[in-house]
């Protein structure tokens, strides 16, 4: 993974590739309280401005 920094147009298109590529994740919450509270999640879509979508 790429440690340079993206800007407008770039970041929009990266942010789309990678969540794209990506089939499922875990979001964990309450990080300072065990057990862990873990969500799975799935990007189904992410439209031109990178924003996800259900």
């Amino acid at each position: 993974m790429s440690n340079e920094n993206l800007y407008k147009d770039e970041a929009k298109l990266k942010i789309k590739d990678m969540a794209e590529d990506i089939d499922f994740t875990m979001m964990a919450t309450n990080l300072k309280e065990l057990p862990l509270h873990m969500i799975p999640m799935s990007t189904k879509k992410v439209d031109e401005d990178g924003s996800f979508g259900s």
